[in-house]
């Protein structure tokens, strides 16, 4: 079957009460850090990244002023929601790799 669109995952996690990013993150693809391939990631990487993080790889993107922002401690609009439902670590790792060709 074909995979459900992250942006439909995320309106139907809203339905349930669940925190849409805490889901995303959950994902096999975001469960370890996009930088350093660590379990447990706790932060985004906003634009244009759209990335998750472990804490380590967090403080380096802000030593680069890279807006990065907590999981659990932040609020996120809709429209950065939808920004990382749609690049995430999967997406972003295949756009990295085909740059390189």
């Amino acid at each position: 079957p074909k995979p459900q669109n992250p942006w439909l995952q995320i309106e139907n996690l809203k339905m349930n009460k669940t925190n849409p990013m805490d889901a995303l993150r959950l994902l096999p693809e975001n469960k370890s850090c996009f930088d350093c391939h660590e379990k447990g990631t706790m932060y985004c990487v906003m634009a244009p990244f759209g990335v998750f993080v472990c804490s380590s790889c967090a403080g380096i993107h802000r030593d680069f002023s890279h807006n990065v922002k907590g999981i659990s401690m932040s609020n996120f609009t809709e429209a950065e929601t939808k920004f990382i439902a749609e690049n995430g670590n999967k997406v972003s790792r295949i756009d990295v790799l085909s740059s390189k060709k």
